[in-house]
């Protein structure tokens, strides 16, 4: 089962996984209301800082990034590669409607990004994900049900393009 939450714009995916990769019951998986206006009083909680984030049950994430996993429909038993894959976001989402089931292979090449990305396939408890960081054309060869590219890294070397030619 899965869940959405819209917040000011951004979308949280609830996990239907637990930490120990069992489904979580459905009434764990119910959004709480957030107030869109705080008292001063109050100390600001960010999302991000919530319990709920810390043990996996909640991924925040901007709803363009929710569209490439719902488009590639993946399944459970499938064998997926996942080629741009930190810092997680698709990666867990994609998890998630496998039903912790299959083979995902979740490929990055900037190792800063694949330590996100190792955490936060720990955090939300997905147990059928390999973090790999190899040059795309060494997967040649191999047989996967579905491959989702989306490269998020094509807007920061044009900026950076940019900046070297000045």
């Amino acid at each position: 089962m899965r869940g959405i939450l819209v917040l000011i714009g951004i979308f949280i995916l609830i996990s239907a996984i637990s930490n120990n990769g069992e489904k979580k019951p459905s009434s764990t998986l119910t959004p709480t209301p957030i107030p869109a206006k705080q008292e001063k009083t109050e100390k600001r909680r960010d999302i991000g800082n919530l319990i709920e984030h810390a043990l996996g049950y909640i991924y925040v994430q901007e709803a363009a990034s929710m569209i490439p996993p719902i488009v590639l429909e993946p399944q459970p038993g499938e064998v997926i590669l996942d080629m741009c894959a930190a810092p997680g976001s698709k990666t867990t989402q994609i998890a998630q409607y496998m039903h912790n089931k299959g083979l995902l292979i979740a490929n990055d090449m900037i190792y800063q990004r694949i330590q996100a990305l190792g955490i936060n396939v720990q955090r939300c408890g997905i147990t059928n994900t390999v973090v790999t960081q190899m040059y795309g054309h060494w997967f040649r060869g191999f047989q996967f049900d579905k491959v989702l590219l989306d490269a998020p890294c094509s807007g920061e070397l044009i900026a950076v393009g940019r900046e070297g030619s000045e």
